[in-house]
């Protein structure tokens, strides 16, 4: 990448991808970026790190919803390095906002997708 502008496509590329690590990567890489006094700040650095992983396990889950049945909540937390918690709550705040179609079994530690009616609303945006 030559300039910052390079650098977000690129990091947006790498997102849509769900490869989280690389996009921090050339997120750090803009030099205007490292200019900038609140990026020396830690509180500032991970609550970015968690927003780009929290980004890329959205596309992951949705890119995926289709393909799977299910996830399994431990391979989710160790793909994307979050915390059980975290991971829990980014799940269920996509549930609840109807954008990912799917139900938590958290005795057997997986989330599952609802095939039935993500085929539905799939039915629904052909008519």
């Amino acid at each position: 990448p030559e300039n910052y502008r390079d650098n977000i496509v690129y990091a947006a590329k790498q997102l849509n991808k769900s490869n989280w690590k690389q996009a921090l990567d050339h997120i750090f890489a803009i030099k205007m970026i490292n200019k900038m006094h609140e990026f020396h700040n830690e509180q500032f650095r991970s609550t970015l790190i968690l927003r780009v992983k929290e980004a890329a396990l959205k596309a992951f889950l949705c890119r995926s919803a289709r393909s799977y049945e299910s996830f399994g909540v431990q391979s989710l937390c160790d793909l994307f390095a979050l915390t059980k918690p975290q991971l829990l709550q980014i799940v269920n705040r996509l549930i609840i906002k109807g954008k990912l179609q799917a139900h938590m079994d958290l005795l057997s530690q997986f989330i599952v997708m609802d095939t039935e009616r993500i085929q539905s609303n799939e039915a629904k945006e052909l008519q």
